[in-house]
């Protein structure tokens, strides 16, 4: 029995998904999560074979949430289920960890068919997905760490040096340093160009 975790913060879709694979008699979804933080909990308390992942999720990503049980639940394959095409955010994924990644237009018919293959050690790519565009994206996109990615997005939401430092529990001087530091990382000179790197890649 293949064991399912899925993680998406849009309740109709998990019971969508469970409907779809309710039928399969060795497929059983044992847990279900919200967000990235309770899909690393809940992956601690059910141990899956897979983990159905959303994207973007509140609080921790999914891409972080992925590289998180990659490292403490190897075992564990995470399938990337999510509306977003983008080749470099493909390729952050499976450098986090993930064992497939698969747009939320695959036919339900398919779904199944995945897990099996993940759960058996195969790596599944959606097939409209162009794995040459992945790999030259990867080459042109640096790799962020997670609270890069995450004072890029509240410098592209709007947030101040202040805000920024509020929110993430850090002194003005740190928050302003992870700012610097992240323009360094991209080859950017301010959050103009840093709001404009953040939409262009979806992350906002």
């Amino acid at each position: 029995m293949i064991r399912v975790l899925l993680a998406d913060d849009h309740p109709l879709l998990r019971q969508g998904i469970r409907t779809v694979l309710d039928p399969e008699t060795d497929i059983c979804v044992v847990a279900e999560a919200a967000s990235g933080q309770e899909a690393l909990d809940r992956c601690e308390e059910t141990l899956p074979d897979v983990v159905l992942m959303d994207i973007q999720m509140p609080g921790m990503d999914g891409v972080e949430a992925t590289r998180r049980i990659h490292a403490s639940h190897p075992q564990a394959a995470v399938l990337v289920l999510t509306v977003h095409d983008e080749p470099a955010l493909v390729q952050e994924a499976l450098a986090a960890g993930a064992s497939g990644y698969l747009l939320k237009e695959t036919a339900a018919s398919s779904l199944a068919g995945a897990i099996r293959r993940v759960a058996h050690g195969e790596v599944v790519i959606y097939p409209w997905l162009d794995l040459k565009a992945v790999a030259e994206s990867a080459r042109a996109r640096p790799a962020l760490s997670a609270r890069q990615r995450e004072v890029l997005i509240l410098v592209a939401s709007g947030r101040t040096t202040k805000e920024i430092a509020q929110r993430l529990g850090l002194s003005v001087k740190t928050a302003e340093t992870h700012r610097l530091h992240l323009m360094q990382r991209l080859g950017l000179h301010n959050s103009v160009e840093l709001t404009k790197y953040a939409l262009r890649h979806h992350l906002i």
